[in-house]
């Protein structure tokens, strides 16, 4: 991927910085639209099985992947470097997406988080109950050791929404709630009697999800986070 290329310890803003910025929303000094392109190709792909999502507007398209891959990105970074670096990472994106005036996109995450937790719940069955409890009391011991207690503690909030997802994330359970949160920023459907657009729609856009996924944790494989 370039900038860094082999095994290295690096610190956890730097490279945030360098996928954020280069890889996500200024690639090459902002010389190419990369997610433009990438919204382009998603709407030729699905409009091909499914003609209705020719409507969809390619800027809000845009605009919704560019968010959900932020979110992707998290995901990847706490299934590999677990839950204390997530929640630095999370309060890093938080701070740097509010520096780059992107207050947006960490607004968006929410809708897409919410869909990884509701993933984990429903793969977890009748032991939703024990994971609700471990977010409950992981934020609670983060915000005692905090030295603002008062301040918002969204990207601590967003960070635990992410543990225990790792078996939804393998099963697909995952990527089928993103899919239906991402149809219902579109447009095209929600609540609990949509199940999406046709299959062969639902299919390709979850395969899309777990793309933008596994590109997100390739990005980590040769990196060691300084401590």
């Amino acid at each position: 991927m370039g900038f860094f290329s082999s095994k290295e310890e690096v610190k956890l803003d730097d490279f945030c910085r360098h996928f954020y910025g280069d890889l996500t929303l200024n690639p090459l000094g902002g010389k190419i639209d990369g997610m433009g392109a990438f919204a382009e190709v998603v709407k030729k792909t699905i409009t091909e099985v499914f003609p209705e999502f020719s409507k969809i507007n390619t800027e809000k398209l845009k605009e919704e992947l560019t968010i959900l891959k932020f979110e992707l990105f998290a995901l990847a970074w706490i299934h590999k470097f677990g839950v204390e670096s997530a929640i630095e990472q999370s309060i890093f994106t938080k701070k740097y997406l509010h520096e780059n005036g992107r207050d947006d996109i960490w607004e968006g995450m929410a809708h897409y988080n919410g869909a990884i937790a509701h993933s984990v719940h429903v793969q977890a069955g009748n032991n939703k109950v024990y994971i609700i409890k471990e977010r409950v009391d992981l934020f609670e011991k983060y915000v005692d050791a905090s030295d603002n207690k008062e301040a918002p503690k969204d990207d601590l909030a967003l960070a635990l929404n992410r543990i225990s997802s790792e078996k939804a994330s393998k099963t697909g359970d995952t990527n089928g709630y993103l899919m239906l949160a991402l149809c219902s920023k579109l447009g095209l459907g929600s609540g609990k009697d949509y199940y999406g657009p046709p299959k062969e729609a639902s299919t390709q856009l979850q395969y899309i999800i777990r793309g933008m996924y596994e590109g997100a944790k390739e990005t980590l494989e040769n990196i060691k986070i300084k401590k």
